[in-house]
């Protein structure tokens, strides 16, 4: 089977729940991407649809 190209991958790291809270380890920012990490890719992939449904109405109205 081929292949598919992906676009707009993204990742979370320790170090950027560190940005946010400081104060942790990076033990337990690594334990809160690991637990959370399926509602992060949940809420982005719904973000996600939206973006692409609002650049493609906007392709849409400069185009006319």
């Amino acid at each position: 089977m081929e292949e598919k190209t992906r676009y707009a991958q993204m990742w979370w790291s320790t170090e950027d729940v560190l940005e946010l809270r400081p104060k942790w380890t990076e033990e337990q920012a690594d334990e809160f991407l690991s637990n959370n990490q399926n509602r992060l890719r949940d809420r982005l992939i719904e973000l996600g649809w939206e973006v692409i449904n609002d650049l493609m109405e906007y392709e849409e109205y400069e185009e006319n």
